[in-house]
């Protein structure tokens, strides 16, 4: 692949400031084969690997004196080709963003229309004799871009439109992918150059808004002709609309946070950098011991197993106060078609851990096969660790160690804990429950999931977990994961357009079905929430509830948290003292009416903060750079740095700040950045009425960015929306199924 460079940009109107330009530099990996290309030379490896597999089981059917009905094999085997190739396309195609060679633009595909080939025709409306002809693809791709369709039976990809009323087609064979895929990740060096590449440095990243901006200004000479005709036409518009763009960014003031303190049992650190590996090792709070646990591996690493077996005893015993059994050591070289029937055989009520070594190839499917039989049929903590990874041997003491923490994780058994019962986050001196929602769609199966996990003690550490498939039908990857997905490349221009099919519900509709889906989903994982936290608090239920809802678009905030806040709060009034033991400690009032704090999160912002130098060591910030001491006599600007952990940015300038209805946003930077720049989190309350300062939801917010036990420092969401993150994940890419009861109050999909 090759990496290719580009910007976005959008215009916002700040009440009080006027309009404002706000624009990022943009990196993607295109591939260097066309898609049909791609999928084909993909589509011939499968097929050769199936002949493989069928010679060797017609092999094995002779050699048992067994005939093999040869017709019906191959007939089976092309219907699963067929399968396999309409599957591999959707999986490749579907949701992603692809790069138009023929006009060198993004746009984000919708699906794969397999009923449709280049030899279909689409109504063309001839500009000059304003006359709608019917046309075909191919003619259209010869005549306006002398562009020849070499493969006539390849679909089309139907491609995502902002002008309503149309649709985009596009041929895959002008089409290349954009993005790195699994086989590329694996590849240790490739992932180096991308990375070389595309991680710029705080003032490479200034630096090249700048240019921007001095290009749309008219500053600069272009050396590409079209380059410079596009500039040209706009510096020509601006000067007709009288609208100037200055080339300085906007100094905004910031506040950074007091360092979080984090105890190891009686030891207590201090992050300033918002990473704690190295005092991981000072024992759990709640040492996990594994007694009865299975492990699984191929024949061909049996050579590994003691080694790796000792090495994991030493170090959880060492570092972490954890005492590891000897398993069940179970050899499973097939584990295709064998590790199934193991599974359901060897994995008892008793058995808390399985523990899979698994090969490269079929990694992906083995995994999915795995996490579907242990999450459903056979509930227990599961642990997979590819072959590969076993043998790098210079780095197994931190491989290891990186595997014990997870495990207990898994188990939640806390590492570190993080005092929340502070005054500057007074809500957490009463009964408090904090929850992480979030949402997932699987591009392959379009299977949509939703994520709730909340906590049910004050420390935060122990968890309730409940994943709830949602209708598919209403669902598509793109409304679901939009802040997964990178909306800056959601641009669409004006390419091979047809009328809409009268028959496809309107997107509104589709849009509020899917909200008001979600919304349902939330109400009753929500009343099964309270239910837990009451049994786990001898019978007390939380006067207070924070919400974190992650992957909300910043143009859906509105009615998403409308709507899921009237969930809630239909939860809250469906929970009466009926539903509860008699014995609880303390008397319940009929109507149960928690406070409420819901907070909406987005990750996939525009907005950038750099540090200028001179402000160093004092707590401010600005948005996209620095004052003028930070740049040198060619306007460029030297020595930014990205902000501290901790900083918060909540001031009106940046469009952000108080607004009307009692609610409020702010942008955190929650992580410490070593390597490119920082990217804050945009965090929306949508509705509070619990009367606490913003400085609590902030610090609150803040704290649990280091509460996140899979990671030994501060990540870009508060731990509850990352566990819910995580959560659908799984469950929309590899389980597809509502997880089993026992598996609830355990953060099994770490």
């Amino acid at each position: 692949c090759k990496v290719v460079s580009g910007f976005s940009c959008s215009v916002c109107n700040v009440p009080g400031y006027g309009h404002q330009l706000r624009i990022d530099v943009l990196y993607r990996a295109v591939h260097r084969k066309d898609i049909l290309s791609t999928i084909t030379s993909i589509l011939e490896h499968e097929a050769m690997l199936q002949a493989v597999t069928r010679h060797t089981a017609e092999g094995r059917l002779a050699t048992m004196g067994l005939d093999s009905d040869r017709g019906s094999v191959a007939s089976s085997g092309l219907d699963a080709m067929t399968i396999d190739s309409a599957a591999e396309w959707s999986r490749r195609c579907d949701n992603s963003i692809i790069l138009a060679l023929h006009n060198r633009r993004m746009y984000r595909v919708k699906c794969v229309r397999f009923d449709m080939s280049p030899n279909s025709t689409f109504p063309y409306k001839d500009k000059k004799s304003g006359k709608v002809n019917h046309i075909s693809f191919v003619d259209f791709m010869r005549r306006w871009y002398n562009l020849v369709v070499m493969n006539t039976d390849q679909p089309l990809l139907e491609c995502y439109s902002e002008r309503k009323g149309e649709q985009v087609f596009m041929v895959p064979e002008f089409c290349a992918l954009t993005g790195l895929t699994e086989e590329m990740r694996k590849d240790r060096l490739l992932m180096q150059e991308v990375l070389q590449l595309s991680r710029c440095t705080v003032d490479e990243r200034m630096n090249a808004c700048v240019d921007i901006v001095r290009r749309l200004r008219g500053e600069t000479e272009e050396r590409d002709k079209r380059a410079a005709e596009g500039a040209r036409k706009v510096s020509r518009a601006l000067k007709d609309w009288k609208c100037t763009v200055s080339d300085k960014p906007i100094e905004v003031q910031g506040r950074m946070m007091d360092p979080v303190e984090v105890s190891f049992g009686m030891k207590r650190y201090t992050v300033e950098d918002g990473n704690f590996q190295r005092w991981t090792r000072n024992g759990a709070q709640c040492p996990v011991n594994l007694v009865n646990w299975i492990l699984i591996f191929p024949e061909s690493d049996i050579g590994l197993v003691d080694m790796w077996l000792r090495s994991m005893k030493e170090l959880a015993a060492q570092g972490f106060a954890t005492h590891i059994a000897e398993p069940e050591r179970l050899v499973c070289t097939n584990q295709l078609t064998e590790l199934r029937p193991l599974l359901l055989e060897k994995v008892k009520v008793d058995t808390q851990l399985v523990m899979l070594f698994t090969p490269v190839k079929d990694c992906k499917r083995v995994y999915q096969l795995f996490k579907q039989v242990c999450t459903v049929e056979r509930p227990c903590i599961t642990q997979v660790v590819r072959s590969e990874t076993m043998r790098k041997r210079t780095s197994i003491v931190a491989i290891v160690t990186r595997i014990i923490m997870q495990i207990s994780a898994k188990f939640l058994g806390p590492l570190w804990h993080i005092d929340l019962h502070t005054s500057l986050t007074p809500m957490m001196n009463e009964p408090c429950m904090l929850v992480g929602i979030d949402t997932a769609v699987a591009k392959e199966t379009r299977r949509a999931v939703l994520g709730f996990v909340c906590s049910l003690d004050s420390a935060s550490s122990q968890y309730f977990s409940k994943a709830v498939p949602l209708e598919s039908d209403q669902f598509d990857v793109s409304a679901m994961s939009s802040d997964r997905g990178d909306q800056r490349y959601s641009e669409h221009s004006q390419t091979i357009s047809a009328p809409p099919n009268g028959s496809t519900p309107s997107t509104s509709s589709n849009k509020e079905r899917r909200a008001a889906n979600v919304a349902r989903a939330i109400k009753e994982c929500m009343k099964e929430a309270l239910l837990y936290f009451g049994d786990s608090n001898e019978g007390i239920l939380p006067t207070r509830v924070v919400v974190y809802r992650a992957s909300v678009s910043m143009n859906d905030m509105k009615e998403v948290g409308a709507l899921e806040v009237k969930a809630v709060q239909e939860a809250f009034s469906e929970t009466s003292a009926a539903e509860w033991d008699d014995d609880a400690t303390i008397a319940r009032p009929s109507l149960y009416c928690p406070r409420l704090t819901y907070i909406l999160c987005t990750q996939n912002v525009q907005a950038r903060f750099f540090l200028p130098v001179e402000s160093q060591s004092s707590p401010q910030t600005s948005s996209s750079n620095a004052s003028g001491k930070s740049t040198s006599s060619s306007g460029h600007f030297h020595g930014l740095r990205n902000p501290v952990s901790g900083t918060v940015i909540d001031t009106s300038i940046t469009g952000i700040g108080a607004v009307t209805g009692g609610t409020y946003n702010f942008y955190l930077v929650n992580q410490h950045v070593s390597r490119g720049s920082a990217s804050p989190t945009h965090y929306t309350v949508a509705y509070d009425d619990t009367g606490y300062p913003v400085e609590a939801i902030q610090t609150l917010t803040y704290k649990l960015a280091f509460l996140y036990y899979n990671f030994p420092g501060g990540i870009r969401l508060p731990a509850p929306a990352q566990y819910a993150k995580k959560l659908a994940h799984l469950m929309g890419t590899a389980v597809f199924q509502a997880p089993h009861p026992r598996l609830k109050e355990t953060l099994f999909y770490l």
